[in-house]
């Protein structure tokens, strides 16, 4: 009797252990795309920044040369 219920308390234990593994899972699958996103997001900023920069870096050049 007591083994039986011991068997019966480790499949049960089992299975939860796999819900959650399961749902863990399905975490990780849905916060994949929200950090593609935010990578994304940061190298966009990123580029857009150093195009600022160069625009301001040729612009500070030109204007200096064509003066002298």
């Amino acid at each position: 009797m007591n083994l039986t219920l011991l068997l019966m308390n480790e499949k049960s234990g089992l299975k939860a252990e796999r819900k959650n593994n399961a749902l863990q899972h399905r975490i990780k699958l849905m916060a994949s795309p929200c950090l593609l996103t935010k990578i994304l997001a940061d190298f966009l900023s990123g580029v857009s920044l150093l195009n600022k920069v160069l625009k301001h870096a040729t612009n500070f050049i030109q204007n200096r040369y064509s003066t002298l």
